[in-house]
């Protein structure tokens, strides 16, 4: 028997109008923030995106950092469908951050 989890339930229904929720200055503020990380992240052979919903800061994570093994985790299976098809490059799973596959 699956347990519930009102968590990944939640976020499984907000999933649809996830990015409606969000600017069209978002993508600017994710590259500045990216930016922040460019030393600590120079030399990163790979990068996990824990947490990645709809997956907005995987194109903005590949464009800075070209040549790392991107990976993306989400608890809601809704948010990953989204995050595939903002970016087919990353790895993707479904997964709970506190029991990683």
């Amino acid at each position: 028997m699956t347990q519930r989890n009102p968590r990944r339930e939640f976020f499984e229904d907000l999933a649809p109008r996830w990015d409606s929720m969000h600017g069209p200055e978002r993508e600017a503020k994710l590259r500045v923030l990216i930016e922040r990380f460019r030393k600590v992240w120079a030399d990163a052979r790979s990068i996990l995106d824990l947490g990645t919903g709809t997956g907005a800061l995987l194109p903005v994570i590949e464009r800075a950092f070209p040549l790392v093994s991107l990976r993306a985790v989400d608890l809601a299976h809704a948010m990953l469908i989204r995050a595939h098809s903002r970016n087919g490059v990353a790895g993707l799973a479904n997964a709970d951050a506190r029991w990683l596959p």
